[in-house]
């Protein structure tokens, strides 16, 4: 793959902690869309150096917790790194990251490009969860659609759940001026016709 980024992502905090959790459906943690599959562990509960990501000690936890199933990567947690394969590609990616650590990152590809990698504190704005605990619900998007994310944890573990992606269709704006050039070339046309 190559090494070096071409495109940059942005990555939105959709909310924290409890906010996080009123955007999922917890209970479908590592369900996955048809077209999309993931070589991450799963796990559940909060496992040695693998928190759930719906535990946050607690404070703004998700009752029953222990039960739900997560992704886990991380050097203990194989394989590591983990990726996440598209079929037919994708503009954006959501999903609860599980205590946001400096040492987690996610690499975006299309192909063997590596279009941008995403880490902790690219994320705008900020988590307000501590590090090591609670949960953030994040929406990642790129001009440039991926096929691959590749998630990464040099230490300890990158807990993800509720992955969903989609694919963006050229925007309005866009859609728009094609139809103006496509009406000036009419008219242009008329025109010839006319004289």
């Amino acid at each position: 793959m190559s090494a070096v980024a071409v495109q940059a992502a942005t990555v939105t905090n959709l909310g924290d902690g409890q906010d996080a959790y009123n955007l999922v459906d917890t209970s479908a943690g590592t369900d996955l869309a048809a077209g999309l599959t993931f070589d991450a562990d799963i796990r559940t509960g909060s496992i040695g150096v693998s928190r759930s990501p719906y535990d946050d000690s607690g404070s703004a936890g998700v009752v029953g917790f222990e039960q739900l199933s997560y992704f886990s990567v991380g050097p203990d947690n194989q394989p590591s790194p983990a990726t996440l394969t598209i079929t037919g590609g994708a503009n954006t990616l959501n999903f609860l990251w599980g205590s946001i650590d400096g040492y987690n990152s996610i690499a975006l590809y299309d192909g063997a490009t590596l279009l941008d990698t995403i880490e902790n504190t690219d994320i705008s704005p900020s988590s307000s969860e501590p590090s090591g605990r609670g949960a953030s619900y994040v929406s990642i998007f790129s001009n440039t659609q991926f096929d691959t994310a590749v998630f990464r944890s040099t230490s300890n573990a990158f807990e993800v759940a509720n992955i969903s992606v989609s694919a963006i269709p050229l925007p309005a704006g866009a859609l728009l001026m094609l139809t103006a050039i496509g009406g000036l070339g009419v008219a242009s046309r008329r025109r010839k016709a006319m004289s």
